[in-house]
């Protein structure tokens, strides 16, 4: 079993961790189709749709935040490289596989 850490929306600026097994085996995609929100403002996460899933259809979540998963697919792969070890293979990885392969605008710090 995988156990990542979760970064999501607002929480990003708090300090403190958890491990919720279901949400740890869920794979990671940049163009997701759930996220894991705190609905309650407690300890409480609720994996929550934001595409429809069809019955049989594997949720995915995007392992990285709101302002890295918009970066450039070079970017987004040193990310997960670095982080979590895999080179991302997701619908919009390959569909930008033939992009020039660059830095995003933003991205000078990560090289």
């Amino acid at each position: 079993m995988h156990f990542f850490p979760l970064e999501t929306g607002p929480f990003l600026n708090n300090e403190g961790s958890g491990l919720y097994p279901l949400q740890s085996a869920c794979n990671h995609s940049c163009v997701p189709n759930a996220e894991a929100t705190f609905p309650y403002n407690n300890f409480t996460l609720v994996m929550e749709a934001i595409k429809e899933i069809l019955p049989g259809e594997e949720i995915i979540v995007c392992y990285l935040d709101e302002c890295n998963r918009n970066r450039s697919r070079h970017s987004r792969m040193k990310l997960l490289r670095e982080n979590y070890l895999f080179s991302c293979t997701c619908p919009k990885c390959e569909s930008q596989m033939c992009d020039e392969d660059v830095t995003s605008e933003n991205d000078t710090d990560m090289d």
